[in-house]
């Protein structure tokens, strides 16, 4: 008889997975339940709901180009600078 075993990972994985699928319907569910109430009308929240896939669209745009571009090009500035303070030290 064989048994198959997984590693923490993939345990780490499913519980994630487990929790989120009930954490992130209840927790849309609730901001909407909110924008009812604080505007009225469920149309008035509806049209504030529906800029949510653009504001999730413009954070995963920005956060790429912030760790392909910004930081890689702040770390080479910053290795150059102290590149260039290790070649003109005087006396050596």
């Amino acid at each position: 008889m064989h048994r198959v075993e997984y590693g923490g990972t993939f345990e780490k994985l499913q519980s994630a997975i487990n929790r989120l699928s009930i954490v992130v319907p209840v927790t849309l569910l609730l901001i909407i339940g909110l924008l009812i109430m604080a505007l009225g009308t469920i149309r008035d929240a509806g049209v504030i709901f529906t800029g949510v896939p653009l504001a999730l669209s413009g954070g995963i745009i920005s956060l790429t180009l912030l760790t392909l571009v910004v930081l890689p090009a702040l770390y080479r500035l910053v290795h150059v600078r102290d590149e260039r303070e290790v070649v003109a030290i005087p006396g050596n």
